[in-house]
């Protein structure tokens, strides 16, 4: 019976460090970190587990690597397989800088309105340059209306549309099928891949959206208002400059991105819906670009929809970082149950439990109650 009390304390212990890593790191604080090192009730397992899955190994490392009061309190083995994972994922980033850069120099050769979303943009705006993220593609949204123009330019510099197949570790071409797919649902062009000939990182991914929510199957007015309020530029360790959106219009993007990985069906099925990075991101955009957020988001988003869906991701984020987001910028009184996603053979999967039960669980569909659509 002991031994299950402590199992279960140092799960929970486990849980809380791996939530409070992100705010240690935006405060520069590891205090609250270290003092569950020294108690030694770590699960190590279900660290590495759950650091996995929520894509937070790189950050994992960082805080590993600023709690030298405590070192010696986390296994040699696991200190040395994340930081083999970071160092990896530092020499990939320079790659992915690359291509971008070849990739950014054709669309303004071309008048190409696009910005860089997520990933490559948060890394250099919100990280500093400390290879936070794990980049396993470049995100980027473009004017539904030059989407046969873009496809067109990727191609004069060499990728190819493709899908990747983990099995054997390989790209396989598009079928005609699956390309006409694309064109038809017109929210996203396919998946283009530059091969880079890097053992590191033998080939890059490039996926380029015309939505802001990768749902509206039209022409979405947000989107080309975005790209007309303008873009702004933010530096690489590398000294170049990636174009992405304004804050409220990116801070919007990630949070509807956010709510369609909540609540799709295939995503939950596959238990990678919900992610702390995802979280994570969202958490030091608000800590940074609160001030011009709270300015413009208003005039941005009108919806009663749209202001729900920002309204039950935010109530969460609340939940999880002890934040006052909803309060801030007035969508307290939006919150509403939206909590389901459309599954198969006409049922509604309905999610019951807390955001830490989501993040952290094993299989998300059992959180999930079936009912008839």
């Amino acid at each position: 019976m002991e031994m299950t009390i402590d199992r279960d304390k140092s799960i929970e212990n486990t849980k809380k460090m791996i939530i409070s890593m992100i705010k240690c790191y935006e405060k520069s604080d590891y205090s609250e970190i270290e003092e569950i090192l020294k108690s030694n009730m770590v699960d190590w397992g279900f660290f590495c587990e759950k650091v996995i899955k929520n894509k937070l190994e790189n950050l994992a490392w960082i805080v590993m690597s600023r709690c030298s009061d405590t070192e010696e309190t986390i296994p040699f083995y696991i200190r040395e397989f994340f930081a083999k994972l970071y160092y990896l994922n530092k020499e990939k980033v320079i790659i992915f800088d690359d291509t971008f850069q070849k990739v950014a120099m054709a669309f303004e050769a071309n008048d190409i309105s696009y910005a860089v979303v997520k990933g490559l943009a948060l890394e250099n705006d919100l990280y500093g340059n400390d290879y936070v993220k794990r980049i396993s593609d470049i995100d980027m949204i473009i004017n539904k209306k030059d989407s046969d123009k873009v496809s067109k330019i990727l191609a004069s510099i060499g990728l190819k549309p493709a899908r990747f197949e983990y099995a054997t570790n390989t790209v396989i071409e598009l079928p005609r099928e699956k390309q006409l797919l694309f064109k038809m649902t017109g929210d996203h062009l396919p998946e283009h891949f530059d091969f880079t000939g890097e053992k590191v990182c033998p080939f890059i991914k490039v996926d380029i959206s015309t939505s802001l929510d990768w749902i509206n199957k039209k022409e979405n007015s947000m989107i080309v208002f975005a790209l007309k309020e303008g873009t702004v530029g933010v530096k690489t360790g590398r000294n170049h400059t990636i174009k992405t959106l304004m804050p409220a219009a990116h801070f919007i993007y990630m949070i509807n991105h956010f709510y369609r990985h909540a609540w799709s069906y295939r995503f939950i099925q596959r238990n990678i819906s919900i992610r702390l990075c995802m979280t994570n991101d969202i958490y030091m955009y608000w800590k940074k670009h609160n001030a011009e957020i709270k300015e413009k988001i208003n005039s941005l988003v009108t919806d009663k929809t749209e202001k729900e869906k920002i309204a039950w991701v935010l109530y969460y984020m609340d939940r999880l970082y002890g934040c006052n987001i909803l309060d801030e910028l007035g969508l307290k009184d939006h919150v509403n149950n939206l909590n389901c996603a459309f599954g198969k053979n006409d049922t509604i999967l309905k999610w019951k439990g807390t955001i830490e039960d989501r993040v952290f669980a094993y299989e998300e569909k059992d959180l999930m109650e079936a009912s008839e659509g």
